[in-house]
């Protein structure tokens, strides 16, 4: 279950990052810093699946807990990250955080998805 919750992340995430990457072509503004965005939020989505399957080997019942855990850290690991382009950048600060938004969503859908699966199983 989770080597498919892995390999559908990975392919959602590299489809999305390619639709993003083409729609933004012409922002010279953005350059390569939302496919760090994409990496990270992979590598973060990937970890909270690795939490999960050690919870659900060691205590099924605390799931639940560990995804509700896993999500805010996740959200502040990719918040801190994305701190420096929004305060060095002031003009294009917005733009950063909209770009943000697109693949932090399309990750958490995903990720959800995968744990309500997990869940029921």
């Amino acid at each position: 279950m989770i080597k498919k919750a892995f390999i559908s992340t990975l392919v959602i995430g590299a489809v999305s990052a390619g639709v993003h990457a083409w729609l933004i072509s012409d922002n010279e503004v953005l350059d390569n810093t939302f496919l760090l965005i994409y990496a990270l939020l992979l590598v973060l989505t990937l970890g909270i699946y690795a939490l999960l399957n050690f919870v659900k080997k060691m205590d099924p019942d605390k799931l639940g807990l560990a995804f509700i855990a896993g999500s805010p850290l996740k959200m502040l690991i990719s918040a801190s990250f994305l701190i420096p382009f929004i305060l060095g950048d002031g003009d294009n600060g917005r733009t950063y955080v909209l770009h943000f938004l697109v693949p932090y969503f399309v990750f958490f859908i995903v990720e959800l998805y995968w744990v309500m699966k997990i869940l029921r199983r």
